[in-house]
């Protein structure tokens, strides 16, 4: 790893590993023969079964109408299916095809994998205080001037 100037902004530094980590991220999963976008949506599907594009796109961050595109991105590749939600058949529910699941299962495996590489060195204490670190940058950032 490249040496970083000691003085770098914390903000500039959050930024440049978050960079770094996510196109390592999406290498990983693109080996896996998936892709970011569709991991995220079965990811949603397979930790909360069937759910809803509304509810799909609330727990993504996105708006439903731009999840719309991935939704029939992986319906077309048989990943995912629309159906009926029992006792309201206008209401469309999106379910994991076998296809999803398994697909869902291989990358989940690269995304282990992935994490366990992040966490190569650190101790568990360590783990849990960076945690802690990126929750009250979080915090931080998202503070108004004023408060």
């Amino acid at each position: 790893m490249n040496a970083l100037p000691r003085d770098m902004p914390i903000g500039r530094l959050l930024a440049r590993t978050a960079k770094t980590v996510a196109a390592s991220y999406g290498a990983a999963v693109e080996a896996a023969g998936g892709s970011s976008a569709a991991w995220l949506v079965l990811v949603q599907l397979g930790r909360r079964g069937p759910r809803t594009q509304n509810q799909i796109a609330a727990d993504m961050g996105v708006r439903a109408p731009t999840l719309t595109y991935h939704l029939k991105a992986l319906e077309a590749e048989g990943l995912v299916r629309r159906v009926a939600k029992p006792g309201d058949r206008r209401v469309k529910l999106v379910a994991p095809t076998e296809a999803g699941i398994a697909y869902y299962e291989r990358v989940r495996r690269a995304a282990v994998a992935f994490d366990a590489r992040l966490r190569r060195g650190f101790r568990d204490q360590e783990l849990a205080v960076l945690r802690v670190m990126l929750a009250r940058l979080a915090a931080n950032a998202s503070e108004t001037e004023n408060g």
